[in-house]
């Protein structure tokens, strides 16, 4: 064998031995609220704890995310206080303290990572929502591993852009994982790193058809109930599905709307619906722990959102096979194909969520079809499973020496992986 393909060939073996050997994996999930984020940190480490990782979660300072994972069977757990939002919301004059508060939250937060860091020994670091990001990027270059961060969204202001592209552009991580194409598009600019998108996953064999959940928030007597689920946060324009249900109702007396969720303005979503004169027909019913029994509950799901990243409720609603309508952010576009598994319309446009709304209660056949379309399609293109062995292989090529860091690393399928 010449010299060059024996070199390449004792490379490629050490890569090989690299990529299987266990890794230590230090998770950074700041959880103020139980959303989106959290719902994939719950959903990642236990599927990657089977992919060859040792995971440790640092989580906080809501203790929701942290109860999730002790469901799944996840033990080595951190929940960390110094994450910033566990502190009533500011207002007037309070807000001017609030730099000084994330500073301070920046200052434990990196100090807190960094002797996790060493007592696990970690290899490296996996940072989702921007706050990690600050606190543990220097952390991982002081500490010589490598970092990747996690974006989940597309909000963000003027200013936010400017001030993470000026950020970044001294801090910048190894690698940047998007959950979505458009959620890429927004961050790609900003950050000087490679950017690959792994799209969120569903928990198909948690989130069925068949699964046994009680319909514990379905109205009496309903004929069709329509569902919300998501903060009570002006991004997700609960507002929308509050005033079209005040056009639905007077024509279809039997229909009910039922939002789960809880937020600063639930007081004022509620004083809209009494304006309205639709109290009656809308049931708020806070934080629900345990989603399934929401959907299970609806028939049919709306999410009105004005962004959205790759939003696990049309997920978890296709894997439930619920009927959805939608806005067209470009998260929703990613995962739903108006008319084929789903109904959309323009965001903050309510006279078409009306329109969209009654095609399906005026015909159930269509309700049933772009239901049983979305479970197909989450089943086929958004299994956990899938999502995680792809997360799997974009960090192990993070562990592997020169490598492409936006390349992927082979990893067993996940049934052959949990039996060795």
């Amino acid at each position: 064998m010449q010299p060059r393909h024996a070199a390449q060939a004792a490379r490629r073996k050490r890569d090989e031995s690299e990529a299987n050997e266990r890794a230590r994996l230090l998770y950074l999930q700041p959880s103020s609220t139980f959303g989106g984020a959290e719902r994939q940190a719950s959903i990642a480490v236990p599927l990657l704890a089977k992919l060859g990782f040792d995971v440790t979660t640092m989580m906080g300072p809501s203790t929701s995310g942290i109860d999730w994972l002790r469901e799944y069977g996840v033990e080595d757990l951190i929940h960390t206080p110094s994450f910033p939002g566990g502190w009533p919301k500011p207002r007037g004059l309070g807000r001017l303290a609030l730099p000084g508060r994330y500073l301070r939250c920046v200052r434990r937060v990196a100090a807190d990572v960094e002797r996790v860091a060493r007592e696990r020994r970690a290899d490296i670091i996996y940072a989702a929502m921007a706050f990690s990001w600050i606190a543990a990027t220097p952390v991982a270059r002081h500490l010589g591993i490598p970092i990747v961060w996690r974006a989940g969204g597309t909000e963000g202001g003027a200013f936010e852009r400017v001030a993470l592209r000026a950020w970044a552009a001294l801090n910048p991580p190894d690698l940047l994982v998007c959950c979505g194409e458009g959620v890429r598009r927004m961050f790609a600019p900003l950050i000087p790193a490679p950017a690959i998108v792994v799209p969120n996953g569903v928990d198909t064999e948690r989130f069925h058809p068949n699964v046994a959940a009680p319909p514990w928030y379905r109205p009496p007597g309903a004929k069709v109930v329509i569902g919300f689920g998501a903060r009570l946060a002006p991004q997700k324009r609960p507002e929308d599905i509050i005033r079209a249900a005040a056009r639905i109702v007077p024509d279809h007396p039997n229909a009910a709307f039922v939002i789960a969720g809880e937020g600063s303005r639930r007081v004022e979503y509620e004083a809209l619906a009494r304006s309205l004169g639709i109290a009656h027909a809308i049931n708020f019913v806070g934080y629900v722990a345990d989603m399934r029994s929401f959907y299970a509950s609806v028939d049919v799901v709306v999410l009105p959102s004005r962004s959205e990243g790759c939003p696990n409720v049309v997920l978890e609603s296709m894997a439930m096979r619920r009927a959805l309508v939608v806005s067209d952010s470009s998260g929703s576009r990613e995962v739903v194909t108006d008319g084929v598994n789903g109904l959309m319309f323009p965001i903050g446009d309510v006279d078409a969520l009306v329109v969209a709304l009654r095609r399906l209660l005026d015909n159930p056949v269509l309700c049933a079809t772009l239901a049983r379309r979305g479970y197909e399609r989450a089943v086929g293109n958004f299994d956990a499973q899938v999502s995680a062995a792809r997360l799997a292989g974009v960090l192990r090529r993070q562990l592997v020496h020169g490598a492409d860091p936006a390349s992927v690393v082979a990893v067993p399928p996940l049934k052959e992986a949990a039996r060795t």
